[in-house]
This record gives C-alpha cells, structure tokens and sequence, in this order.
C-alpha cells in the first residue's frame, strides 16, 4: 500500500466516477483501475462496489475512506512545513512536469547526487499550472519540462538536458503502412489530431503548432484538450492520434501504441530550468 493508491481510492471515493477520477489525477483509466484493485487486494477487503451503471463505497470503503483522509491530511501538512522551513536553507527543490518519464528522473537524480548529497534533494511532481505558480513564489528551485520553462523570462536560465525524437500516440486499431517503421505524413492528413490546449500548456503548444504547421493539417481537424490524461481518453476511443515522445509511464495501456515520424526535425526537448540568482552549477553539473 502507497500514497498513490490512498490518493486514488479518495479521488474515487469522492467522484464515485472511475472516468472522472483518473482524469482528475492525469492519470489513464486502465492505471488508475490497477492501483485501486492493488490496494483492495492487499488490504484483503472491498472497498468499492462496481458495475456498469454506478460505484458505490462498501462499508469498508467508508471506514477506510475517513482514515485516509486524515492520513492524506497529516502528510499535506507535514510537506507543508517542510517546503516552509527549507525555503532559505541549502536545499535543491525541483519542480518536475508530470508527463517526464520516470527513467529520465532517476537519471538526473544520479548526476546530481555527484553535486548535492541526497538528503539535500527534493523532488515534486506537477501539473503545468501548479508548476508555474509554485516555481514563481519560490517554492521549487528547479525545473524540468518540455522545452524552456518561461523561456520569454531573461531572468531564467535553461539547458537541455535530452532530445528526443517525436512520434505519434494512437489506438492499436488506427492501422498505417506496415511495411515502413515510420509514419508517413500523407498517412496522417486525414485523421484527427488531438492536441492539449497552448494556454493551460504553453510549452507542450509549441511543439504542436511545429506539427500542425509541418502537416498543413486544417483547424477542423484538430480536437483540443485540456491536459495530456484527457488526450490519452481520446486515444482510448480512437478519435485520432496524438504527437509526442516515447512515454512508458503512459503508455502502459495496451491498446496503445507508439510510432515514430520520419522527420528528424521533430523532436521534443526535455529542458531544465533555474532562475539565474540562485548560481547553480547546472552547467556543470549535465555538461
């Protein structure tokens, strides 16, 4: 039993909706069903009844239901506190955008282990919004998303950290040239593409406007959305296809798959961030 689970089975507690809960916590519905039977299963009750039509908390749900929620309150708090009180101390707080691979994270987390002793690090994981606005008061030190965070800012510094080749995300069942490993433009010109909206993720809307602009594909083509979980959703219905980079943390759905683009000029950038006055030797540190 983790965090994770505790925090799903409460999302779902209190929707009493699985679709609406993993959109809730990004997070794809078959991931998010998995966590919750884990947590049922080790716990050795139900916690949840299901079907078709509704979900409904077991007694047990109920009980277990207040437990966490203090659970999930006093750990809030406690994190809380700890953000408070190594605000001004010699600590690395870093910000980390949800849809960045776990593998890429455990790999940054080596080489800066060379620099700063691991107890000195601290690492959170965020929504686009919830990044911004902890990274401007202060509350993160360190950034990694797609391409430069705030990149308009001249009091930010960024450095790559990876380039990663692009490719398109869809259902099994969308079928394309088989014979070729890449996707050819044409193959894509008259399906749909879903896109995350630019404003609730300006970064990420860059590189889909470098693919609109390289399919010539018309707006009402396009279907937008509001964060990668929702396009996810869309995959899962097969409304069309999606542009990104090669995701094992979201593309644990088997009725998902990856196909990379033939165009090397597309390509996502996984960047860090830092603002300037805090002179950290990331140069130094990935160079």
């Amino acid at each position: 039993m983790n965090l994770l689970q505790i925090k799903y089975f409460l999302e779902v507690s209190k929707t009493l909706n699985f679709t609406n809960a993993a959109q809730n916590l990004f997070v794809s519905q078959p991931a998010f069903s998995r966590q919750i039977q884990a947590l049922e299963e080790e716990l050795g009750v139900k916690l949840l009844f299901r079907n078709n039509r509704k979900v409904v908390l077991t007694e047990a749900g109920k009980v277990f239901q207040n437990r966490f929620k203090k659970i999930v309150n006093e750990i809030e708090e406690s994190l809380e506190e700890v953000k408070s009180k190594t605000a001004h101390q010699d600590f690395v707080r870093i910000g980390v955008l949800q849809v960045i691979t776990s593998e890429l994270i455990d790999n940054l987390l080596e080489k800066l282990c060379g620099f700063f002793s691991p107890e000195k690090i601290q690492i959170y994981r965020y929504r686009f919004d919830e990044l911004k606005e902890d990274f401007e008061k202060d509350k993160i030190d360190i950034v990694i998303s797609l391409g430069g965070f705030l990149s308009e800012r001249s009091e930010i510094e960024h450095y790559t950290l990876e380039r990663i080749s692009a490719g398109i995300i869809c259902s099994k069942e969308m079928k394309f040239n088989q014979k070729k490993k890449e996707v050819l433009y044409q193959e894509l010109k008259n399906k749909k593409l879903i896109c995350v909206e630019k404003e609730l993720d300006p970064e990420f809307g860059k590189y889909q406007e470098m693919i609109l602009h390289k399919l010539q594909i018309a707006s009402e083509q396009v279907i937008y959305t509001g964060d990668v979980i929702n396009t996810i959703l869309h995959l899962h219905k097969k409304d069309g296809y999606s542009i990104f980079y090669k995701n094992p943390d979201l593309l644990e759905s088997e009725k998902i798959q990856f196909i990379p683009i033939e165009d090397e000029s597309i390509y996502f950038k996984i960047m860090i961030s830092w603002k300037r006055e805090k002179k950290f030797p990331i140069k130094e540190v990935f160079g």
